[in-house]
């Protein structure tokens, strides 16, 4: 009898650890200026962190919903629904612990089926549209995550931008369209490396930048239309911070299902910056320290 009550006292014991172990689920929502509801989700703290697990759902100005998610320790983990505008559901993805499984329908604004098992087993073409049905985006998954290549067009049907993965992982050649130019680079383990070559509608090399780990560094090269050196432009080629560096500009990538993706590409400092005329005359040449262009004597 005492050996009976001993192991009901230990079980009793554990189950109240584990129940001390298991992390309470909390809520957090977050309203606009008009106290409209922007987005709320489910999270969990471990180790200070905030760390989501449960629902998340993200809502569009006209308070209709966006996505529909859910995710466990982190990870995406379930089922998750995106909508189009009008609050159809533009295709359901289903993940398991960060990987996809499943893209089994795509809708359009009707809710008319485009198309249908696009991905099983984690294998397949992840594929987005417009609300015209014209395709607007197709990445290659194996394993559940992207591998291959990732292609997004314009409304037209057009290439836009075309990416190499690897584990999910941008590697390899990019090409990019932009009012009628072409910009071909590289990653390098998700950043730009390498350089970058852009073009013109008549194919023509307009411009060369070297980068390195995802800062612009070495001598930038600006060409005229018949291929003459219009500007070269030298930077420091030691590694930067963010601190060190000058802003080179705003980029945008569009991520899964449209959202925008924005962020800074830095350059190194300026050192020098020399220009010519059409004729290759140099008509400026001007030395910069710490970036500030130096004030001549």
């Amino acid at each position: 009898m005492r050996n009976f009550m001993k192991n009901i006292l230990l079980l009793i014991s554990i189950c109240l650890l584990f129940a001390n172990c298991k992390q309470k689920r909390q809520l957090e929502q977050l309203t606009d200026y008009n106290n409209k509801l922007v987005y709320e989700y489910e999270y969990i703290v471990k180790n200070g962190d905030t760390i989501l697990d449960g629902y998340y759902k993200e809502y569009r100005d006209n308070g209709k919903i966006k996505y529909d998610l859910n995710y466990q320790n982190g990870q995406l983990h379930g089922q998750a629904k995106y909508y189009w505008d009008n609050e159809q559901c533009r295709t359901i993805l289903n993940y398991e612990n960060g990987k996809i499984l499943s893209q089994q329908y795509n809708w359009d604004k009707e809710g008319k089926i485009i198309d249908s098992i696009t991905i099983t087993n984690g294998n397949g073409i992840l594929k987005e549209y417009y609300p015209t049905r014209r395709i607007l985006s197709t990445s290659e998954i194996k394993n559940g995550i992207e591998n291959g290549e990732s292609i997004e067009y314009d409304k037209n049907g057009n290439l836009e931008f075309s990416f190499t993965y690897k584990d999910g992982i941008k590697n390899g050649m990019a090409i990019k369209k932009d009012r009628g130019f072409t910009i071909k680079y590289s990653y390098k383990e998700d950043k730009e490396d390498g350089g970058i070559f852009i073009y013109d509608s008549l194919n023509n090399l307009v411009s060369i930048d070297k980068v390195s780990n995802g800062i612009l560094v070495d001598t930038s090269y600006v060409f005229f239309q018949d291929k003459k050196l219009h500007k070269m432009t030298i930077y420091k080629s030691n590694d930067f911070n963010s601190i060190d560096s000058l802003t080179l500009g705003l980029k945008e990538e569009k991520g899964i299902f449209g959202e925008l993706q924005k962020f800074m590409l830095s350059k190194g400092i300026k050192l020098k910056e020399i220009e010519f005329d059409i004729d290759g005359n140099k008509i400026s040449d001007i030395e910069f320290e710490d970036g500030v262009e130096k004030t001549k004597n």
